[in-house]
């Protein structure tokens, strides 16, 4: 760049007689920067002191670099009264990981409505970091370590204002914050989020929120490698909801290998929240959620397709019952639940539930299989409500099955393994559910290994096609329970275990019942 171009643009932007070289660095070196395609921001005068107002210095620095690609470097610490404004694109970096910005009197550090914004290696105590305020190509936050208040709700990484922002892609990797809600991206839509890497102490609402408007969502979300521990912990309001990624999407919603531990709040707590997208979510440890709704949580608003499998869920801290299940999913989607680990539970490991919004659906194949499940205390582990059809619930293992505190649910409190529900007159059925080679051990007395239940308003809809084989169990009671009328067929076959009182009791037998080659003693 020639000195004298380089000279004018400084007069231009408010310095008056500020010298271009009126700084620590020699010309050599300001010209092995631009070189390297980089500026600094005491070419332009910033002083980095912390105390020294530094914003119209940044500020001309960026306005400078962005037209020509120039990375532009922050130094020490910079006091800023006023948003930094990136137009078309711009590319900051800290010179080194403790360069903070100073925003003693400012509520967002950088006010975003270009096409591409890069930013990293930057600190910032009690601001939002980025506002996004208009479309964008591309947004990368990295390497930057951001604390807000404690006992607060108002700091983001990265903040969406506008009601419908079209993006191509976000990226937001290793991270490090404090009482920070990371990305509130309310509107965003047709865009992929990356979120990785990032290491987060007691952070506030919701780590990713990106809910859709007026039918447009998110394209996928890539939610992985992050350390979320503590959500909640510093807000004094207990019914705030603590939700690690709610978003809607049109194709993949990943979550993997996350280490989320101490959802610490009364209102809702959730892993995944979602109403759309196809969930995969693998490999997680997730750790005390001590609000309502559960871990997983499948609203199905839109159907999709959803692998949960080698996840652990401990709730071994909790000791209240507010959660609904572990995994809650609409039986509208398909969905395999694998090789899960969970533990101490105080509500269902997993539910399959109907959704009012979309009463006419059709039911998909839904499979529970080789999940390790140690001490329940609630009345059921699995429940499975109308419609359902072609559900596998096979190869679990259940250590442990109790419930202590007379816990009633659908006016239930006997413990069992697994809970078939009929409960609204609608014409849709329960049906094509299997149940095989699932052991089932250390169940309190009483105990039941299978209830089944078509309430007496359900008149229109059914119970059928349940197969129950090769399973073990030492429930105490009946094996298989069924209360009420509509029961169409089941077949109890080759099972073993402790002999319960009865291998099948109900007030009405179904119209076809068959008992073969079971093996109690």
């Amino acid at each position: 760049m020639n000195s004298n171009v380089r000279r004018k643009f400084i007069k231009a932007s408010a310095f008056g007689a500020v010298g271009l070289f009126a700084s620590s660095q020699s010309k050599a070196q300001i010209l092995n920067n631009q070189s390297q395609g980089v500026i600094h921001v005491s070419e332009f005068g910033a002083i980095g002191d912390g105390v020294t107002d530094d914003t119209a210095a940044i500020q001309a620095a960026i306005d400078y670099a962005s037209p020509q690609g120039f990375t532009i470097l922050l130094c020490n610490s910079h006091l800023i009264s006023s948003p930094l404004q990136i137009g078309k694109s711009a590319n900051i970096q800290g010179a080194h990981p403790s360069t903070r910005l100073v925003t003693p009197n400012i509520s967002i550090a950088f006010n975003f409505k270009g096409s591409s914004f890069n930013l990293s290696r930057i600190k910032t105590t009690g601001v939002t970091l980025v506002n996004v305020e208009e479309d964008f190509i591309q947004l990368a936050v990295s390497s930057c370590d951001c604390e807000g208040f404690a006992n607060s709700v108002n700091e983001y990484f990265i903040l969406f204002t506008n009601t419908a922002t079209k993006f191509n892609s976000l990226k937001f990797y290793e991270n490090d914050g404090r009482f920070m809600c990371p990305i509130f991206a309310d509107g965003a839509y047709e865009g992929i989020i990356y979120f990785e890497n990032n290491n987060l102490l007691e952070s506030t609402r919701f780590i990713v929120r990106a809910i859709g408007s007026n039918g447009n969502f998110l394209d996928s979300i890539i939610f992985k490698n992050n350390q979320i521990l503590g959500m909640n912990n510093s807000i004094s309001d207990s019914t705030i909801a603590a939700r690690v990624v709610q978003v809607d999407a049109n194709n993949e919603v990943q979550i993997e290998s996350n280490l989320i531990t101490n959802l610490e709040t009364q209102g809702p707590s959730n892993l995944v929240y979602l109403r759309s997208g196809n969930l995969t979510a693998i490999n997680n440890i997730c750790r005390n959620a001590h609000g309502s709704e559960a871990w997983i949580h499948d609203k199905g608003v839109n159907g999709g397709a959803h692998i949960i499998s080698g996840n652990t869920f401990d709730q071994s801290s909790v000791n209240t019952y507010t959660m609904d299940s572990i995994i809650k999913i609409y039986t509208g989607n398909n969905f395999s639940v694998k090789n899960n680990e969970f533990l101490n539970l105080r509500c269902p490991a997993c539910w399959i539930w109907e959704s009012v919004q979309n009463p006419n659906l059709t039911p998909k194949r839904n499979v529970i299989d080789g999940n390790v499940i140690r001490n329940v205390f609630y009345p059921f582990v699995f429940k499975i409500l109308q419609p359902s059809m072609n559900t596998v619930i096979s190869n679990n293992i259940v250590q442990g099955v109790s419930n202590p505190d007379g816990i009633v649910q659908h006016g239930e409190s006997v413990p069992k393994f697994l809970f078939l529900y009929v409960s609204v007159s609608n014409g849709q059925n329960l049906d094509k559910v299997t149940v095989q080679s699932n052991m089932v051990t250390e169940m309190s007395t009483p105990s039941e290994f299978i209830r089944i239940y078509r309430h007496a308003i359900a008149l229109s809809s059914n119970i059928s096609n349940i197969m129950i084989s090769n399973n073990v169990s030492d429930c105490s009671e009946s094996f298989v329970k069924s209360i009420g009328s509509g029961i169409e067929s089941c077949i109890i076959a080759n099972n073993s275990g402790s002999k319960p009182a009865n291998v099948f009791s109900a007030v009405q037998t179904p119209t076809k019942l068959l008992e073969v080659n079971n093996n109690f003693s």
